[in-house]
């Protein structure tokens, strides 16, 4: 049998337990270092944010909060909670005459509620993770009506191609395995309660206001805008319905070998083609990674970005063809029941 026991404290405790209260409190409101799994954790505060630097493994991870967050309306703590993800190369990722700044001004333009909403981003470049870090809290300092949270990892990927090469066929392969690669380590390391998630390319410029609830609203799991630079010319070629080129005997050969298979449209329409039957959504056996948004539990069950050819891939040859990448995550979604779709009377912008 359990006895419970009420233990009454002496005066003496009650003094411990006061000095002690007092040390926290002191060390709270000024800089406090505490150890997290094993690990070197900072944080501080002032009366806008609260920031907390950590480290696991090999990875640096900065978090920015609202001191106190504010009082919000039913409607909005109803509204689906969404992580806007982000991969960040370096300074040169954000496109010519840009920052993350102008970034985060693009996201609070967004009819959406910001209590809702939280940022991960991850950034492969150490100095313009110091940068990123200056900026976010600066953010905090001047929105009124900030987002729920932001949070930035720096960590190192290395073989990374130039800015200048990016869209070179030759390199394609090596290219979007690694951006797999660190889609799948930023979706794994940030992703928690959230509902859906919101990958933006680093590189957009402008996005519709309304689109993000649109998005939401329409309840369909994997979805993406059309994509358009310059002066209209659509640019997310990954994003399509229909057939591909597929290898000859000859090329399966060399693919076994290791060698190089571009994967291109034989009657795939890309989403400007699309845009003409003026639907508001068409369906799509592929899906770009501009602009796109996944429910999070399609992600929580399996239909992430495959680092490699997934379509034609064998025992004993572990790159197939096609499909690597966000074109890879919409084989899997359907394999499991999910379906993509574009809305192809929706534009951003590439800067």
């Amino acid at each position: 049998m359990h006895i419970l026991r009420t233990i009454r404290p002496t005066p003496r405790r009650i003094d411990v337990l006061a000095i002690g209260l007092v040390f926290f409190l002191a060390f709270t409101l000024v800089r406090r270092f505490v150890m997290v799994d094993s690990t070197l954790t900072q944080v501080s505060s002032n009366s806008r944010f609260v920031e907390v630097n950590s480290q696991f493994a090999e990875t640096e991870r900065f978090v920015v909060t609202p001191a106190t967050y504010p009082v919000i309306s039913d409607a909005d703590r109803a509204a689906k909670t969404v992580m806007m993800a982000t991969i960040v190369k370096d300074g040169e990722s954000w496109g010519s005459g840009r920052d993350f700044s102008l970034y985060l001004h693009m996201l609070s333009l967004f009819e959406y509620p910001r209590s809702q909403i939280t940022l991960s981003l991850l950034v492969s470049d150490q100095k313009e993770f110091e940068n990123m870090k200056k900026q976010a809290r600066e953010s905090f300092q001047t929105l009124e009506d900030p987002f729920h949270q932001i949070t930035i990892f720096y960590a190192k990927f290395k073989g990374g191609v130039s800015r200048a090469d990016r869209h070179s066929p030759d390199v394609q392969k090596h290219r979007r395995r690694l951006i797999a690669r660190i889609r799948n380590y930023l979706l794994s390391v940030a992703l928690h309660h959230e509902d859906a998630v919101l990958w933006i390319d680093s590189d957009i410029s402008l996005i519709p206001p309304s689109l993000l609830r649109d998005m939401v609203d329409s309840d369909r799991d994997i979805i993406t805008p059309i994509c358009v630079i310059g002066d209209g010319q659509n640019y997310d070629q990954n994003a399509w319905r229909g057939t591909r080129i597929k290898p000859t005997l000859e090329q399966e050969e060399e693919i076994a070998k290791g060698g190089l298979f571009v994967p291109g449209p034989l009657e795939a329409k890309h989403v400007d083609t699309l845009a003409r039957s003026g639907k508001q959504f068409e369906r799509l056996d592929s899906v770009g990674g501009t602009v796109l948004y996944v429910k999070a539990d399609v992600h929580r069950e399996g239909a992430i970005f495959p680092p490699y050819y997934l379509i034609g891939t064998k025992w004993g040859q572990l790159e197939g063809y096609d499909g690597i990448e966000t074109e890879g995550l919409c084989y899997i979604a359907s394999a499991i029941g999910y379906s993509c779709w574009a809305m192809p009377q929706e534009t951003v912008y590439h800067a």
